[in-house]
């Protein structure tokens, strides 16, 4: 395995060939220097399987993991039932069909912590392809109930 630096984390040792190996962080669009400032954006990125490739501080903060946590697990471990079982599919049916149902829209989606609790996030995903691999980065920020629009409004069907 090799452990790449990527977007400011050094993630755990990965086998040869998968997505978290070799992928620069200039795919993503933040310098390493950007992603590893506290006031940084929340920040997941995770490949066509859904294992998270990298995570920003924010993120660790935001869910209560650490980042070696994080890393090369599914990302739908950062999402309640139903949504956790049905997350795979989604990414299949969206790469399958190339019908974008939440790229590059905002969303109010629930999410849990490591201490089980649930909790609103707004939700912005976008997709970067890179030869042929894809890749999905996803901006995530706290919503509180006095906010407005805190309900949840969608799933998170890709």
């Amino acid at each position: 395995g090799i452990n790449a630096e990527y977007m400011g984390v050094v993630s755990r040792p990965v086998p040869q060939g998968t997505t978290a190996v070799g992928v620069p962080s200039r795919v993503i669009g933040r310098s390493s220097q950007a992603a590893n400032s506290p006031d940084s954006d929340a920040l997941i990125s995770s490949d066509a399987y859904g294992r998270i490739v990298a995570v920003t501080p924010a993120v660790v903060a935001l869910f209560g993991w650490a980042a070696a946590e994080l890393v090369g697990q599914n990302v739908s471990m950062l999402m309640p039932e139903p949504f956790r079982s049905q997350h795979d599919a989604y990414i299949k049916k969206y790469l399958k069909t190339q019908n974008a149902q939440i790229l590059g829209k905002r969303r109010t989606v629930p999410a849990v912590n490591k201490r089980g609790e649930l909790f609103n996030i707004g939700l912005c995903t976008s997709e970067f392809v890179c030869g042929a691999q894809h890749l999905f980065e996803a901006v995530v920020w706290r919503i509180d109930e006095s906010d407005e629009g805190a309900a949840f409004g969608g799933d998170f069907v890709i």
